[in-house]
């Protein structure tokens, strides 16, 4: 089978999922076509098998999820797709709604391959709040041959905002590249915080949060990733005097190692679809404390893997930091159990769920075909 993988080229949720399954289908044997504006972060690491796509334009990866392009940008893109039957593609699977399921909508007469879409949360939520972008949604979801989307709770709001009903395949994590440290050295535990600290993730919360358990617990607080509001992030926090206590990391093709170094992640997101930061963090056998948003927990177990609080209710998230914190055997023990948890999302349980999806839209197709 050949599977063309649209993604956009940033470093969020949408990028990762889309680039880590173009690897996995390749490792089992499946040609893949990554498409993208921009060579997505992680690309390098693609191995044999993937094909990467990618306009001639200057730039790296970026925290802004850009959706409208220049208009000889978009028709290049569209041009990149339509060469799907050239490449010998059997699916067509785009990775966040805005732009492409538009572009792959339009194609629809001149394609022979399947067209699946997977909604992974922002796209979601812009409709809700421009009613043009759901009707334009909503018109190109009915074209798709599947859609998808990572948890539960957005399953929902696809269905009340598109109109289509989706299937949930959740987000995956490669439980041999995310592990537990085997032994842990430092004697100040360390908080992290993985995203691309645009608003959705509350920046200004974490601030907050951070300074008010570093101020209970003597810890340091290890920030990872890139975007508008991290500089205020680092500003502010050297202002509550905790300079020495705050390392950035910048933008991570590989933020394994960090994990396996911290002792608790800690997110403060006002929405998230699923958060494979989070299960990665899981994965390496670290407790979460986040706010019981999207489908937050549907990773996290409350009191079991991780410590959920109320959107906005600061109070409880330094709470639960704080007594993590300062009781390594709590924090070992929910740990422990958020690694067996990873388990039921690891590579070889999920992207089956994709092929067998892929396979039921082709014949689908076939039969479409043999009853004209």
């Amino acid at each position: 089978m050949r599977v063309g993988i649209v993604c956009h080229h940033g470093f969020g949720g949408s990028v990762r999922t889309a680039v880590h399954l173009a690897c996995a289908l390749a490792r089992r044997g499946h040609g893949v076509d990554l498409l993208s504006r921009r060579v997505p972060l992680g690309s390098a690491r693609l191995g044999p098998g993937v094909t990467v796509h990618a306009l001639a334009v200057t730039g790296g990866p970026s925290a802004i999820l850009q959706t409208e392009w220049p208009a000889r940008e978009l028709s290049d893109f569209e041009a990149m797709i339509a060469g799907a039957d050239a490449r010998g593609t059997d699916v067509i699977h785009f990775h966040y709604g805005l732009p492409f399921a538009e572009i792959v909508s339009s194609l629809r007469p001149s394609l022979r391959a399947a067209l699946v879409g997977t909604f992974h949360g922002t796209d979601v939520e812009t409709a809700e709040r421009d009613a043009s972008v759901a009707r334009r949604l909503r018109a190109a979801a009915r074209d798709l041959d599947a859609v998808t989307t990572v948890s539960r709770a957005y399953a929902a709001r696809v269905r009340r905002v598109l109109g289509v009903d989706p299937i949930v395949i959740p987000n995956f994590v490669d439980l041999d590249v995310f592990r537990p440290a085997l032994q842990r050295t430092r004697t100040r535990p360390v908080i992290v915080h993985v995203s691309n600290f645009r608003p959705v993730k509350d920046p200004e919360s974490l601030v907050r949060v951070g300074a008010r358990a570093m101020a209970a617990v003597d810890a340091e607080l290890w920030l990872v990733g890139d975007g508008p509001g991290l500089a205020t992030v680092r500003t502010e926090l050297a202002r509550r005097g905790l300079r020495d206590r705050v390392r950035a990391f910048g933008l991570q093709a590989d933020v394994a190692p960090l994990l396996e170094r911290s002792d608790v992640m800690l997110l403060t997101s006002r929405a998230e679809s699923f958060s494979i930061a989070a299960l990665e963090a899981a994965a390496a056998g670290l407790a979460v404390v986040a706010p019981r948003v999207g489908g937050i927990d549907e990773v996290v177990r409350d009191g079991a893997t991780g410590i959920l609080y109320e959107p906005r209710d600061e109070t409880a998230a330094v709470a639960a930091l704080t007594m993590l914190l300062s009781d390594e055997p709590v924090r070992a023990r929910m740990g422990r159990a958020a690694r067996a948890r990873a388990a039921a999302f690891r590579v070889d349980a999920i992207v089956p769920r994709y092929l067998n999806l892929y396979r039921a839209v082709l014949s689908a197709g076939v039969l479409r075909e043999a009853a004209r």
